[in-house]
């Protein structure tokens, strides 16, 4: 076939389509990315204050880009309205204290503010806002609503030092991670190793959602490690009980694993199981979410054990 088309002016202005002499179409466009002057700051906070943004026209934007960066932690909400009186549309997240921070957020709706707020506990004395208008976005591989989020979550671990002699009470907890009063908590790994007992048997290990919060019992209070130095100590809490407490309310049973734990006796020892359960690494699913004190994810046996239950326990999970 002749090359009888060479170029191709799109009805977009700055567009330029070429057909080359294998008949490819190449299309070079430039995008007309606009700065959001009106929701970008480099004035200081005070401790609890917070920037509002002037609200701009989201029409003919595909995407909503934010960089921030401050020496205090910050809560951000990226509000979107379709008159410019009811915001409807918020995507909050929170940023560590001097790290830099980048977020894609798909336009929705007609208008855009940004609001910061100062976590900390002084004013600022660096920081940086600034939000641009990008007409086209590529999505990044981590879709959280309508963001695409380019930075990872602070990450904890909370494991037993010492194997655990849990609780054996039928459907209580005999470990559990409780939600915080001040960040989104996500579940991603509950990883349990080493069960055994005095004598082998099959039991089974259920991974519980509660509405409300176990208490009593006794329990130790495990160490939450942050899994890189520049992040804040994290909020939630794990405990793991050697006295049942009593269970709070129960949602739904999330996961459920059946092992054959081995005995403690040296003649009938044999290699002992482990199962991580995991939540949320497929991607467009969640990991368990806690929003509040009161919600708790638990660990239960459904089955009373046969004696006594050894084993060790490791909470993986983020805040945001």
């Amino acid at each position: 076939m002749a090359n009888w088309f060479t170029k191709i002016i799109g009805s977009v202005s700055g567009n330029v389509a070429e057909v080359n002499a294998s008949n490819e179409v190449l299309v070079n466009s430039t995008q007309n990315i606009v700065l959001s002057t009106g929701n970008s700051s480099t004035a200081n906070l005070a401790s609890a204050a917070t920037f509002t943004g002037t609200a701009t026209s989201n029409l003919g934007v595909g995407a909503i880009q934010v960089m921030f960066f401050a020496d205090q932690n910050a809560t951000i909400d990226i509000q979107q309205s379709q008159d410019n009186v009811n915001w409807d549309h918020v995507f909050t997240y929170t940023t560590e204290v001097s790290t830099h921070d980048v977020r894609t957020i798909f336009a929705a709706g007609s208008y855009v503010r940004v609001r910061v707020t100062n976590n900390g506990g002084s004013t600022t004395t660096i920081l940086r806002l600034q939000t641009v208008l990008v007409p086209m976005s590529v999505p990044s591989a981590r879709l959280n609503s309508i963001s695409t989020d380019f930075v990872q979550n602070p990450t904890y671990h909370a494991s037993t030092i010492i194997p655990l002699v849990a609780a054996t009470t039928v459907n209580v907890p005999f470990a559990n991670i409780i939600g915080s009063a001040t960040k989104i908590v996500t579940v991603k790994r509950i990883r349990v190793s080493g069960m055994s007992l005095t004598a082998v048997g099959y039991f089974a290990v259920n991974i519980e959602k509660l509405s409300t919060a176990s208490s009593g019992g006794t329990s130790t209070t495990l160490v939450a490690t942050p899994l890189d130095s520049r992040i804040s100590a994290a909020t939630a809490v794990v405990k793991a009980y050697t006295v049942a407490p009593t269970r709070g309310t129960l949602i739904g049973t999330v996961s459920s694993w059946r092992a054959l734990w081995q005995a403690t006796v040296a003649a009938a020892a044999g290699i002992t199981g482990w199962y991580t359960f995991e939540f949320g690494v497929i991607p467009g699913t969640q990991g368990i979410v806690l929003r509040a004190v009161t919600e708790e994810v638990a660990l239960t046996f459904p089955v009373a054990l046969g004696s006594a239950g050894t084993l060790a326990i490791t909470f993986e999970w983020t805040e945001e």
